[in-house]
């Protein structure tokens, strides 16, 4: 048997260069554009409006709310209080009962539990996510929107991004949703389905639809129940679907009353 001490030394080279060879992958890996996240601009996305820094911190409502949030339970047992809430609202959605005051709550308790030192950094960032959708369903757009741009300022991941551009445009600032849009059509894939949205959005906010048919004008036939628009060289064949591609076409939109 060789000398020990030769031994550790022989171990702790070769431990040494295990550790080295695995970061070495890491970081290549990690360099490797093939290997981002395609659900991540891999670009900072653009500053928001200074009106967005202004938001108060909470909605005029909160001081009203109360919550039973009990900093004793386990975080295991208070994800569990969010789960049964939001099982809640659901339920009352189905039966068509308004959520307010629970949704209210939601966010509340949301906040607080973001707060707990018990919560990872990953966790934070999917209440920081609950909390703008709960925002959203209540109408506190701009509240919504303050928190949809602090996850974009530090992920700009897809989702985050168009939610953050509906509620820009929900607020009156269209500029700054056209500003988001530009930015998620340059960022993403062409064939994927955030890229779709993003031209559209940016179609919808400049009116570059490109001879959609919503834009010919309209015929109404109360007799067959719909309503159609008809081509550039206006004909009208009474609400009959063609070639959209031809100028000639009659696009129909069935309505019920």
């Amino acid at each position: 048997m060789g000398n020990p001490v030769n031994m550790f030394v022989l171990v702790s080279i070769r431990i040494f260069w295990v550790f080295a060879v695995l970061a070495i992958i890491g970081c290549s890996k990690s360099n490797d554009p093939d290997e981002r996240d395609p659900f991540m601009a891999s670009t900072p996305a653009p500053a928001p409006p200074k009106w967005v820094n202004e938001v108060p911190s909470t909605p005029d409502w909160w001081t009203n709310v109360a919550v039973n949030y009990n900093e004793g339970n386990s975080i295991s047992n208070r994800w569990s209080v969010v789960k049964g809430m939001e099982t809640n609202i659901e339920m009352m959605v189905r039966n068509g009962l308004p959520p307010t005051k629970e949704r209210r709550e939601l966010a509340k308790y949301l906040a607080r539990l973001s707060e707990s030192e018990h919560v990872t950094h990953g966790d934070q960032s999917f209440l920081k996510f609950e909390m703008a959708m709960t925002y959203e369903r209540l109408g506190d757009f701009k509240w919504a929107a303050r928190d949809y741009a602090e996850l974009v300022s530090n992920s700009p991941r897809d989702v985050e991004l168009y939610c953050l551009a509906v509620q820009y445009e929900r607020l009156g600032n269209p500029a700054a949703a056209l500003q988001i849009y530009n930015y998620m059509a340059r960022s993403f894939d062409t064939n994927s389905d955030y890229h779709e949205i993003a031209t559209r959005g940016i179609a919808c906010i400049t009116s570059a639809s490109n001879g959609c048919a919503l834009e010919k004008p309209f015929r109404y036939l109360p007799e067959k129940k719909i309503i159609y628009s008809v081509g550039p060289r206006l004909k009208d064949f009474g609400g009959k679907q063609s070639d959209l591609l031809s100028e000639d076409y009659n696009y129909p939109f069935k309505i019920e009353f």
